[in-house]
Formats: structure tokens, sequence, C-alpha cells
């Protein structure tokens, strides 16, 4: 049998300490306080390993299921909508000033001050 190379998420095992959160996860209780401050209850935070930092947060609000999602790589944050017959698509997004805790505070703000919208 062939060898083949692996690509291991967030490093090889044994790499990094088990107990070691995600560096977008210290951004959980800012976020999470954003979101409630503009009406939308957090309902789950996922932070990726690894460099880019993404990270994705799941809320409800009166137009249904949406979720905000910062993808490190592309460096926008945007404010997706679930559709009734799966998956998302994308209602609006915003630059992020600063790729720290105040530049995404400021981001989820302004993608949570634009009227919800129905999926």
């Amino acid at each position: 049998m062939k060898e083949e190379g692996v690509f291991w998420l967030g490093g090889k095992p044994g790499k990094r300490n088990a107990n070691e959160k995600p560096v977008a996860g210290a951004l959980e209780p800012a976020i999470a306080t954003a979101c409630r401050d503009a009406g939308a209850e957090p309902e789950d935070f996922v932070a990726a390993l690894g460099a880019g930092g993404s990270w994705l947060v799941h809320f409800e609000r009166s137009s249904g299921r949406e979720r905000i999602v910062w993808n490190g790589r592309d460096g926008k944050l945007i404010l997706q909508a679930a559709i009734r017959s799966g998956g998302w698509r994308d209602v609006a997004d915003c630059a992020v000033a600063t790729a720290d805790e105040n530049g995404f505070v400021a981001g989820v703000r302004q993608l949570l001050a634009q009227r919800p919208t129905g999926a």
C-alpha cells in the first residue's frame, strides 16, 4: 500500500495541549454579549483550531434561525439565514477594521442592526 501524506486540522496530534482553547474561543463572551444586546440570543459558538481563527455563532431572531460567520481566510463577517429546505443563504457581510475583539464586536453590531430577514 502506498503511503499518503496526512493533513491534521490544528496540527499533528500531541503537538497541542488537549485543553487548549482555540484562539478564537476567547472571543465568545464578547460576541455573545454583542448578540444579546442586539436581541439575538446566541445558541452556540464554534471556533476552529488553526491560524485562520475562523468562528461562527448561531442565534434566533424574530425572523428565524441565523448565524454570523467569520472566515479568517476571507477576512469578513457574513450574516446568513437558514433556508427551510436546508443550508444557509448570505444576507449581508461587512469588513472588519481589526481582527480582534473590538473589531468583531463592531462588525456583529453592524450586521445585527440590519432589519431581520426571513428565510
